[in-house]
């Protein structure tokens, strides 16, 4: 299986930090995993909310929880931490090398763009932020590209 993925962050205009961070973790299983939260503020605080929900996500990650599991226990946390005032976008890609599958965790209003070749397919099912509420559950998209490895992947 071969996953490309790029990266860049642009600073927005006159201010101090970014609600958007990337972490990426290798699983204990095998596999790897790309972390991306977005404080939903501006400035610092949106960089500390954001933080706080990637350092929660990686922390369950890397003890060997799924991602579903994880990305709940995220949003439970950030909605105790913050008495449900705040919220933030989560997207979890985690890339299993036993299966040879990824795997899309979400939980963001923001469809998420698969591109394959020439084919491009949003996920775009509902999702709600984390930290609203109780009991938010993820979108999860299993399966987001082939099950099998093809001689373009």
């Amino acid at each position: 299986m071969k996953a490309a993925v790029a990266v860049a962050k642009v600073g927005k205009y006159a201010t101090s930090g970014s609600g958007d961070t990337l972490e990426v973790i290798e699983r204990p299983g095998g596999g790897i995993s790309f972390v991306l939260p977005d404080g939903q503020q501006s400035g610092k605080p949106a960089e500390a909310i954001s933080n706080v929900v990637a350092r929660k996500t990686i922390r369950l990650l890397a003890g060997g929880v799924r991602d579903g599991a994880a990305v709940r226990a995220a949003s439970g946390y950030l909605f105790t931490y913050r008495s449900g005032k705040v919220l933030a976008t989560l997207n979890v890609l985690s890339i299993d090398l036993q299966s040879q599958t990824p795997v899309l965790t979400r939980n963001n209003p923001a469809p998420v763009l698969v591109i394959r070749g020439e084919e491009i397919r949003p996920l775009d099912g509902p999702s709600s932020c984390l930290g609203s509420r109780r009991g938010i559950r993820p979108n999860r998209s299993p399966h987001a590209g082939p099950t099998h490895p093809t001689p373009e992947s």
